[in-house]
Formats: C-alpha cells, structure tokens, sequence
C-alpha cells in the first residue's frame, strides 16, 4: 500500500471580509485550484484535510473533485507569530 500525501496552500481570496478565516476564494483563486487539479492529473482521493478558513476549504473541494457537501476534516490552525491571539500548541 502507498500513501500520497499532497500539500497546498490556498488560492487567491476576496478582500471583502476583514476576518480572514471567513474569506472565500475569489474568481482567480478558484481558477487557481482549478488549474491545480488538472495539473496533479485529477486524482482521487480517500481523504481531505484542510484548516478551518473558508478560502482552505474551498480550495480542498476544488482540488480533490469532491461536491460541496463533501465530508472533509478540518484541523486548527497552527501559528508562529507570538502577537496572534489563537495561537495553538500541538504536542
């Protein structure tokens, strides 16, 4: 059995919402995933992981052919700036 774990950051977002967990991918951020899937010859996959910001979702969705509805599992973030207020430690 092998295993392919695949690593992307997220496509380009609107700039309408200030919090920028709730922001979604824009027209350019979607053709971006778009472009991405179809570079990594649409694969399938068994299971998707992303952070919780919206625009990280979206682009999963896009990237791995699931629908909208697809269930897909969501982990905190991890930051590395002190001055960021949700910080999380993982052990």
């Amino acid at each position: 059995m092998s295993i392919a774990l695949i690593l992307l950051l997220p496509g380009q977002t609107e700039e309408k919402t200030p919090d920028r967990r709730k922001r979604a991918l824009s027209a350019a951020g979607r053709l971006q995933a778009g472009y991405r899937r179809r570079e990594l010859g649409s694969p399938a996959f068994d299971l998707v992981i992303h952070s919780s910001f919206a625009a990280s979702r979206e682009t999963a969705l896009i990237i791995s052919g699931f629908g909208e509805k697809a269930a897909t599992v969501e982990v905190p973030e991890l930051y590395f700036k002190q001055a960021d207020p949700l910080t999380r430690a993982v052990e």
